[in-house]
């Protein structure tokens, strides 16, 4: 959805993504569309259903990470996102 927030516009996009690399790689190409518009910022939600840090976020068991991180971890440099909620708990578990 494209709106305006105090007169700044903004993509926002709600994604609940398969833990598959072939979802990720489509979806960083999809995101190449919306650039068009260099003004504009995204604000991406919901869950992609990847641990980026396994020593935070894993529950236990085998702390080698998925391919599928890769290509979230790729997405994120190419495309400059954060994780807002880690800025903000960068110690929670």
């Amino acid at each position: 959805m494209e709106v305006d927030i105090q007169d700044s516009p903004f993509v926002l996009l709600n994604i609940y993504a398969p833990n598959k690399c072939a979802f990720f790689n489509k979806l960083s190409e999809e995101l190449k569309d919306f650039v068009i518009d260099d003004d504009k910022s995204f604000i991406i939600g919901g869950d992609f259903n990847v641990i980026l840090d396994p020593d935070l976020d894993g529950g236990g068991g085998n702390k080698k990470k998925k391919d599928s991180v890769r290509y979230v971890e790729d997405m994120i440099i190419e495309h400059d996102l954060v994780d807002i909620w880690r800025i903000h708990n960068p110690t929670d578990t």
